[in-house]
Order: C-alpha cells, then structure tokens, then sequence
C-alpha cells in the first residue's frame, strides 16, 4: 500500500459542534426507563391474539417492560368496529385490573400502554367521547362517571380547564417525575397506545422507532399551514391556534448549515405533497386546508384497494421516527382497516411506513388549551442542544414530548406510537444512521467520490458534495458511536480514512502495530527487511527496538513477527473473513467498491465466493491481527547473507577512512 499524505483532523466545520449535542450517551436528560412501563393487552384472546403479540414483541424489544393482560374486555367493546367501551364498564372492569397490575409491580409505573384489542374510546354516557390513553393519565384520580363529565369547560371557546382534567406537566420543559407533579390533584401518569391496521405493522413502527436520528440538512419537518383565517389554528401564539413552528424556520432558515430544525413551511391553501427529503415530522390541516383541487381530500393519505393498501395524495420517503400531527377532527379515530371516513388517519400513516403520531379519537375543540401544541412537542422531541429548543429542555421520550405539550387531559386526544422513542443527534459521518461511523460509511463516501448528494451518500456538511471536507468529518469520527468510542478493530491493527498522494480519492490507510512494520503497511515482510538491511549499522531507519540503532537486535523481532497477510475479503481489516465483512459486502454489492476482493473495482457475486471461501478457513482461526508463519530458510539465509554484507561493507570503509586520517 502506498504511504498517503493525510487530511488534517482541525478543520472540522463548527456548524457540527454548534448544532449537536454529541455527548456520550442520548442528549436528554429523559428518566423513563423500560421498568417503569406498563403495557396492558386484551387477555380474552390469549397468547394468539394482536394485544398479546404486540406486548410480547414491544417486551423482546424493550427488555424490562412489564406486561399484564385484561380479562373481560371482549364482552364489553361495543361501537362500530367493536373499539369503545362504556364510561362504567371501563370504571368496573378495566380500571381496578391496571390498578391491581401497578400495585404488583415494585417499580414505579410511570407510562400505561394500551395494544389493538383494548378500548380505543370511553363513552360515559355524555355523548362526548374520550380517549382510552387520555383517561389512563388520571387512572389515579377519575373514579367516577361525574369526574369524567368534567372534562370540558362548556364556556367560552379555547376557556382553560381548572378541572382535574387540567395537565399538570404542560409544558413543564423537563423529564416526566410522577411523584408530586401534582400536589392538588394527586399525581398523573403518562400513556400511548400501541396500534395499527395489523399486529405486523404495529412491530414495524416499533422497529422504526428504536434508532432515530436527527439529520439537519438531510430530513424534513414539513408544516402544511393554510392562508384560509376561518381555519388556520398556527398563526401565531397569541391568538387562537396551538402556536407557530414557522418560528423556528424564520430564525433558524433552512441554508444547510446553521438550522437545526429543517422545516418545509407552506402557508398558502396550496397542500405539500412531496418532500425532497426524508420526513421526520408532518403538521398539517389535513382536509382542513382549503383551496379546490390544491388542497387535500379525503383519504389523501391513502386507502385500501382490493386488500391492499395504496398511498394516494401524499407521497413522501419517511424518515425512522416520523411522527404525524395534523388539525383534524377525527384523524385517530379508528385502526380498523374497513374504516372508511375522509379525515388522515394515524393509522394510514404507519402503514405508509411512519412510526407516531398525536390525534384525536373524536371531535375536539381545536384550541391551544385543548389539543395538542407542535411547537412545544418538537422542541421537546428535538435532540438536546439544539438552538430551537430551551437549554436544557430537549431530547425527551415521544411520551413526555407529547403529553408535555397536550393541556387537557381526560379528552379526545390520544398518543401512538412506541412511548420511550428518542430523538437523537445524528453523529456526522454517519450514512445509512445506525449511531455508527465505520467501514460502510468511509466505503459509501468513496463510492460517491467528488459527486453530488445528501448525507446518505456521504455529504456530511450539507453542501451538496462528496469531497474532502466529508473525508475530514468522517476522520473526526472514525470507528465512534453515538455512545462513545468502539473497541480496536482487531488487536495491533489500526485503519485511518485519508486521501491517497497519488490518486487524491480517499483509500484507507491499515497499519499493523508491530515495531518491525517499518514501511506502515499491513504486512511484516520482506519490505520492512530491506528497510532493516539499508539501516543495519548505519542510522535508525530499522530501529524497531528502540535502542537508537538498527542492529542484530532488531533483526530477530522482525523474523518474530515476520507474516504475510493473505484475507482479501477482509474488508474491514480485522484480520479475518467474518460476519461483518459478509455485511459490508452486502451493503456495497453494486454500489461502491466496499466488498472488493478480487480487484475488479466493484462488489459482486465474484466476491460474496471469495468471501465464502475466505470465512470457512478463517473460521476456526484465532481472532489475532493475522497468522504468523515462520520465515522461509531461502529467504532467511537470503537476508544474513546481505546483512553480513552490509556489515562488511560498512568495516571496510571504516577502517580506510581511519587509515586516510593517519
């Protein structure tokens, strides 16, 4: 390998410290943990049923999570898709089981998740309907039908409830604490619900939900506002309406290097259909949005079609973690598929491959006291550290962002999705966001060498190219995770990204950590010897003991660590054929030269045999930086045969210039 010229790591741009929070560990400071969640599925279905599968799945997911069935619900749903209750039924049956399963538990239960197969809706009789999730957050304190009554102040429109169902934690800018947080009213908990069209679907969100980064120039949160005033709820935060993301993007505006909060922001009655990005967030009015055939209409997310399910309106690539917000009556209304009603639903959303949303399981007054406010629950969301957010008052789980930024509790509104999803800072470098910068990212910037594209094919400044100023982030970066620095690739080997002297494109430089490896190559072999023979007696050049000479001494460590590497498939230079060049290969194959081994200049099928064959004889081999054989006799005999020489050669030409300066 040829001796390479190397970037300087200080030019790291410092829109990359400025912007992120890149501490080991999440930014936040959220302190729900899977031991403090409860989640409750319908036990009269059994082990077969959805509830059953999903709690079970989201518990693999998220080891410690408690889970407890329900008895009795089948008999007591009613509605037209068999997912309300009755406001006694729930008070009778279903309250004294959670409370009886909390009470069992040693840990504080912080979070109650609900599963498909529980109640979606409470009636207590009223003709106002609320959400199962928002009646759990005061499972402590609403014991009766008149308590839940109480939930709406029949006053003047956008009044503030003082009742009991009045949100203690509203906007508190800080992790959920459940004891105290309410002195007057005892204490609240919090809760999401776990749902979807299908028990596949309902895990796949929860997949989606477990690595979720925050990608400044590379994702987008769109807010689909409208110019029409009889319906506009986010014009400002004075008057009606939750508030106002466009803030965020007016002082923040989206340059590609010092806005933290990629905001796609439209306010006229023309609807966003598309994004030239990833979506991470989706604010909107939904059929709300006024404006003939710009506008939405009904069903815009899509709907099913002979049995399967087709996107219609809506048409965007969703970013792991996108979360669905809109303005709608009844945009949770339902999670069955025969459900036909016009509004965007948070079902359709996940099944278009979101993974949250916040909505209403009936008509709400659309007011800042009574649904959901954006503003706050993206400032929450968002990682810690990011300019739009508070100090310190960021990075906090779905759950606590959600009901952090919802005022009336016991109400339509309701929370879906996975409640301890995190929203974290994307470490630069970092292409296809698994918390990592490794082999497939240096391989995925090369391949795009000097080219045009986003972070995902290696533009790590947002600029637009893949050029040398990615190769320095990715430097900063090299072998770290969102959590810290990774183990050593293998033992004595170290592998640098940098720019090759000679052909200017970014190579990875592997040096084995032996003194005898004296040219900074892989290998310990017959180059270093001639380094060695140069050197003998002469200068330092072959010093590998450390002594200030290169001697005899010298010699017999390198014929120690003599070898000759030989793993071609060992793409990440680790000294085997394992699994993770089998996922490097994988991930290259047609794309980049990643998973080249014969050096053809691609990854292909020729190579996975290269591999293959590669992994069964390296199989049982040792996990060290390479095998180590012994010199060959012709080419030990070779090297003492030039080393006396040198040695000779050297005498001689001491003792004449000693008899000259007689």
């Amino acid at each position: 390998m040829k001796l390479a010229s190397r970037l300087g790591v200080t030019l790291i741009l410092l829109f990359v410290a400025g912007i992120f929070c890149l501490a080991v560990g999440r930014c936040g400071a959220a302190t729900i943990a899977p031991e403090n969640v409860l989640v409750i599925y319908n036990g009269d279905q059994g082990v077969g049923g959805d509830g059953f599968q999903i709690a079970d799945y989201y518990q693999q997911i998220r080891p410690g999570v408690n889970i407890a069935p329900i008895s009795g619900v089948d008999a007591i749903l009613t509605g037209a898709f068999n997912e309300d209750v009755g406001g006694q039924d729930y008070l009778d049956i279903i309250r004294p089981q959670i409370l009886s399963a909390i009470g069992a538990i040693p840990d504080d239960i912080e979070v109650i998740v609900t599963t498909k197969g529980m109640p979606l809706r409470i009636n207590p009789g009223s003709g106002v309907l609320s959400s199962m999730e928002s009646e759990l957050t005061r499972i402590d304190s609403i014991d009766s039908i008149s308590k839940m009554t109480n939930q709406f102040y029949f006053g003047s429109f956008y009044q503030i409830d003082t009742s009991i169902a009045s949100n203690p934690y509203y906007a508190e800018n800080a992790p959920f604490v459940r004891a105290g947080s309410d002195p007057v009213n005892g204490d609240i908990r919090l809760s999401s619900r776990l749902d979807g069209y299908s028990v596949q679907t309902v895990k796949d969100s929860i997949d989606r939900a477990q690595n979720v980064y925050v990608v400044p120039f590379g994702q987008n949160i769109v807010v689909d506002d409208t110019g029409i005033a009889s319906v506009d709820q986010m014009t400002n935060s004075t008057g009606p309406g939750p508030g106002l993301l466009e803030v965020i993007t007016g002082l923040y505006p989206d340059d590609g290097a010092t806005n933290p909060v990629p905001v796609l922001y439209d306010n006229t009655d023309t609807a966003i259909v598309a994004s030239g990005r990833p979506v991470l967030g989706y604010v909107s009015h939904g059929t709300n949005d006024g404006g003939g055939g710009a506008s939405l209409g009904e069903n815009y997310l899509g709907e099913f079609v002979g049995g399967q399910f087709q996107e219609t309106q809506i048409q965007f690539e969703f970013a792991d973690g996108a979360v669905f917000l809109t303005h709608e009556s009844f945009s949770a209304e339902s999670f069955n598929p025969l459900n036909t009603q016009g509004d965007g639903l948070i079902a359709d959303w996940l099944e278009l491959g979101g993974t949250a949303g916040l909505g209403h399981v009936s008509e709400p007054f659309n007011g800042p006291n009574n649904v959901t406010n954006e503003d706050l629950f993206y400032q929450q969301l968002l990682p810690a550290g990011g300019a739009a957010a508070a100090p310190g008052t960021s990075g906090l789980t779905f759950v606590e962002a959600a009901w952090n930024a919802t005022r009336q509790l016991s109400y339509a509104n309701t929370v879906v999705g996975d409640p301890l999803m995190v929203w974290q800072a994307w470490l630069p470098g970092d292409t296809n966001l698994d918390g990592v910068v490794e082999f497939n990212d240096f391989f995925t910037l090369q391949g795009n060498w000097q080219q045009s594209g986003s972070y995902e094919d290696g533009d790590f400044n947002g600029d637009g190219m893949v050029d040398e100023d990615d190769l320095v982030i990715l430097q900063a970066n090299w072998l770290t995770s969102v959590s810290g620095a990774l183990p050593s690739v293998a033992v004595g080997i170290t592998v640098t990204p940098m720019l090759d002297a000679m052909t200017s494109e970014p190579v990875l430089d592997a040096t084995l950590l032996q003194v005898t490896n004296l040219n900074g190559d892989l290998n310990v072999d017959g180059e270093d010897a001639q380094i060695l023979w140069t050197s003998f007696g002469i200068d330092t050049g072959g010093d590998a003991d450390g002594d200030g000479d290169t001697d005899g001494a010298d010699f017999l460590l390198w014929q120690q660590q003599f070898y000759i590497y030989s793993l071609t498939a060992d793409f990440n230079i680790d000294g085997q054929a394992g699994s993770d060049d089998l996922s490097i290969w994988g991930n290259s194959l047609n794309k980049n030269r990643g998973g080249d081994a014969d050096g053809d200049g691609d990854t292909d099928g020729a190579d996975f045999l290269a591999w293959q064959r590669e992994f069964s004889n390296a199989a049982a081999a040792p996990a060290t930086a390479a095998t180590v054989p012994e010199p060959s006799t012709g080419l030990l005999a070779g090297l003492v045969f030039l080393l006396l020489t040198r040695v000779r050669g050297r005498r001689a030409s001491v003792a004449s210039t000693r008899s000259s300066a007689r």
